[in-house]
């Protein structure tokens, strides 16, 4: 979390204040995915994150992790896989399990690419139950949203139209990966994503950041080869009165608005 929150933090400005986070598709693969330790620590005690994830192992190893570093924050992750609706659905299991999705993966595209086709091929695919951010909030009493991101492989616009009371209702901010291209077969692409998010009143587009496959290897820096996906950003338009954000700084804008949301930040 950059100096702007931990300043107030340190300032003591943030003691009433509390902040939940939600990341749908929660599988800690790196330090990075950990979202505590990448920063949002700050905040705590006064923070709570729910992870969501199909895979049961990797939410049992999760939790464990917490519970074994005795953390001073609420956070637990739970084994669901998040839709458009509830009711049961395909998850395809991947030879790398953090490309499974609800989407089958697009093998002959991905070899195309150096690498990519170990991680991504079909291993085998279940049957699983599927259920909606929307109604995961009333069973498990989520009343408010500060930050939501969504990383699902390719099934992100489903998890959007099944949280569509939440982005009207709480949320902050919304960070969600975006394919350019099939790398799974019949999903959406980022014009979905967009138009769908254009659509909400309360959102708008601030960066999206390119991640690059080419015929060696992949890489967030744009070269040659074919723009596969990216993350974008989305911050709310503050009514009456809109503030300009600067769309090169996305944290900042975030930190921005986490100032005008919360009244005790002062």
């Amino acid at each position: 979390m950059p100096f702007f929150i931990s300043k107030l933090k340190e300032e003591g400005r943030l003691n009433q204040t509390h902040f939940t986070i939600v990341n749908v598709g929660s599988r800690k693969i790196t330090s990075q995915d950990d979202y505590a330790e990448g920063g949002w620590g700050v905040l705590a005690p006064n923070l709570t994150i729910y992870g969501f994830d199909a895979d049961a192992d990797a939410c049992d190893a999760a939790n464990a992790d917490l519970e074994a570093r005795q953390i001073n924050w609420v956070e637990k992750h739970i084994p669901l896989a998040l839709g458009e609706t509830v009711g049961e659905a395909t998850l395809y299991v991947t030879q790398d399990p953090m490309c499974s999705s609800l989407y089958q993966p697009n093998e002959p595209y991905a070899a195309r690419f150096s690498g990519l086709s170990e991680l991504m091929n079909e291993s085998f695919s279940i049957e699983v139950d599927i259920t909606t951010l929307d109604q995961v909030c009333q069973t498990e009493g989520i009343h408010e949203i500060d930050f939501l991101q969504v990383d699902v492989q390719g099934a992100d616009l489903q998890v959007l139209k099944g949280a569509s009371q939440t982005l009207d209702r709480t949320i902050l901010a919304v960070q969600i990966e975006v394919e350019f291209s099939h790398l799974y077969r019949h999903q959406p692409l980022f014009a979905d994503v967009d138009t769908f998010l254009r659509g909400r009143s309360s959102l708008y587009l601030i960066l999206v950041l390119p991640i690059v496959y080419g015929p060696i290897a992949h890489s967030i820096i744009p070269t040659i080869g074919t723009t596969a996906l990216g993350r974008r950003y989305l911050f709310p338009r503050f009514h009456p009165r809109r503030i300009q954000f600067p769309i090169e700084n996305p944290r900042a804008n975030f930190e921005t608005g986490l100032y005008r949301r919360h009244p005790g930040i002062s």
